[in-house]
């Protein structure tokens, strides 16, 4: 497994994308999100999160691929998609929950 850490802006496009994280146990949220084959987001729910304008974005999404974190896909259109998609890694899915594992640890 690759070790990632993330930026604020990273850490928040990464919560963008997740489809569980919601419960109190950070265990089975992370077994609901790896089995899940829909863990993206896309540059314009990226925009409106952040306020950033188009070139942030990439900028963004840029640093993120270079890291591991996921990869933008111009190809695959979910429905109702208008754009591309950033699809999270599973190194990133774990990093995150860990992350939040390890905050949820220190406030016990």
């Amino acid at each position: 497994m690759k070790k990632i850490t993330f930026t604020k802006n990273e850490l928040a496009a990464v919560k963008c994308c997740l489809n569980y994280d919601s419960s109190d146990d950070i265990d089975d949220d992370r077994i609901g999100q790896l089995s899940d084959n829909y863990s993206n987001g896309g540059p314009e729910e990226f925009k409106k999160l952040l306020g950033w304008n188009d070139h942030q974005v990439a900028g963004l999404i840029s640093s993120m691929e270079q890291k591991g974190i996921g990869y933008c896909d111009t190809d695959d259109m979910a429905e109702g998609q208008t754009g591309p998609l950033f699809w999270l890694s599973e190194d990133a899915i774990n990093a995150y929950f860990d992350l939040k594992k390890k905050a949820q640890a220190a406030t016990v």
